[in-house]
């Protein structure tokens, strides 16, 4: 049964914003969005966060959530996950799988 997450993390200090969207709509989008686990994929940067608030919200629909983790584990997925842990706190990873109300 397919499943939406919805992702919120901060970026490293140092990393703008602006160099972030670049690459997520670039690079990491556009190659998760060829997985067979992913069905959509939309990424989200705050244009003004308050302190505590993340700088990113993504919302994603796969197949599976072991479908999902299995594909990022994957060989293929390892530069785009190493890249990601350049740009992203890991410590401020959230992760909420959710299914839709309004479109079941």
């Amino acid at each position: 049964m397919a499943i939406t997450m919805i992702v919120t993390y901060s970026l490293k200090p140092g990393v703008e914003r602006s160099t972030f969207a670049q690459w997520s709509r670039d690079v990491d989008v556009p190659r998760c969005r060829k997985l067979d686990a992913c069905l959509a994929f939309d990424t989200y940067v705050a244009t003004a966060p308050q302190d505590g608030q993340p700088d990113v919200v993504e919302v994603i629909t796969v197949t599976s959530a072991n479908d999902w983790d299995a594909a990022m584990q994957s060989p293929g997925h390892q530069d785009v996950l190493a890249r990601w842990d350049e740009l992203a706190d890991e410590d401020s990873l959230a992760i909420l799988h959710t299914t839709s109300v309004t479109n079941p």
